[in-house]
């Protein structure tokens, strides 16, 4: 992670958004990586979100949160086809404070198979139904779970935010994950690295 990143306090409902554009409406095979540390981790039954596209009122597209499900922590990534919606989870493993992570979720379409890279490895694949993703006009946002009502915030510092609208594979993952990127990386349609810039 960089010397810079965005620091969030869920007790202030703190979160970045905005609005939709047409290069992060992806319906098809989806990569979403980032760095992460945690101030604190949700206690069981809780969660934490850290990337999505959604909206209070028009429902989701896609989203990646932590949830703490009985002592042990899963990595989620929420896909909805705009009439079912499934949540896939693995597990990156026991967590902690203070340590940063690389975490990076891909979502294959035509295979409805999820796979979650920690560190630029992959720990394994959760498999679904659905084969495409809502295209809506919904907000796209950082350190928020938006599900109608129901929000949960992240508490503590992301960085290096990337969307592709692409598998990366396992190497492209392991070898990017600790450099800048160019920002016209042949399937990247979103790069936030918080040195200094803000989403719109």
């Amino acid at each position: 992670a960089n010397s810079n990143s965005l620091a969030l306090v869920a007790a202030s409902n703190q979160f970045v958004d905005r609005a939709d554009t047409a290069s992060l409406s992806i319906t098809s095979d989806i990569t979403i990586e980032f760095w992460v540390r945690f101030t604190s981790l949700p206690s069981s039954g809780n969660g934490m979100g850290l990337v999505y596209k959604a909206d209070t009122t028009i429902g989701s597209s896609y989203k990646v949160y932590l949830q703490n499900d009985g002592g042990t922590y899963n990595i989620y990534l929420a896909i909805d086809n705009g009439v079912t919606s499934e949540d896939l989870p693995k597990s990156p493993g026991a967590l902690s404070t203070a340590t940063w992570y690389h975490w990076a979720v891909t979502w294959d379409a035509s295979a409805h198979l999820m796979e979650l890279f920690v560190g630029g490895s992959s720990v394994g694949t959760s498999n679904g139904a659905l084969t495409a993703i809502a295209d809506r006009n919904n907000r796209f946002g950082i350190g928020q779970y938006r599900s109608g009502s129901n929000s949960m915030f992240l508490n503590g510092l992301i960085d290096e935010v990337r969307v592709w609208n692409d598998l990366r594979t396992a190497a492209e993952i392991n070898n990017n994950k600790a450099i800048e990127l160019v920002g016209n990386e042949a399937g990247l349609v979103g790069y936030w690295q918080f040195d200094g810039d803000l989403l719109e």
